[in-house]
């Protein structure tokens, strides 16, 4: 399943899907997860690459889910340091508000 947002990371040969919104399930098809309704009241959850958050216009919860993505890659390409840390969370972030802004916030602000 397409996720909402996608954003690649040539430099780590990998990518990020984001899913917001009613596509809970199909973030937990991404996982290959199934869904057993302990999740029934979170705003966000993030599962290796994959996230998905609630609300978009909630910052908080997708910078948490943003934070667990990037600790995820870092923990399977076996990176330490908090440099290359900083530095993809910048990049990933950066790509995600945009597309973000564009799916989500400009429609709402052109009104």
């Amino acid at each position: 399943m397409k996720p909402d947002i996608r954003i690649k990371v040539p430099i780590f040969n990998t990518r990020c899907d984001f899913y917001f919104k009613d596509r809970k399930e199909d973030y937990f098809e991404a996982c290959g997860v199934v869904e057993d309704g302990s999740t029934q009241y979170v705003d966000g959850l993030a599962c290796g690459r994959y996230a998905w958050i609630q609300d978009p216009a909630d910052l908080n919860t997708v910078l948490h889910e943003l934070s667990h993505v990037i600790s995820l890659i870092m923990e399977r390409k076996g990176i330490k340091d908090e440099e290359t840390r900083a530095y993809l969370q910048g990049y990933v972030g950066g790509h995600l508000f945009k597309k973000m802004g564009e799916k989500f916030w400009k429609p709402v602000i052109e009104k």
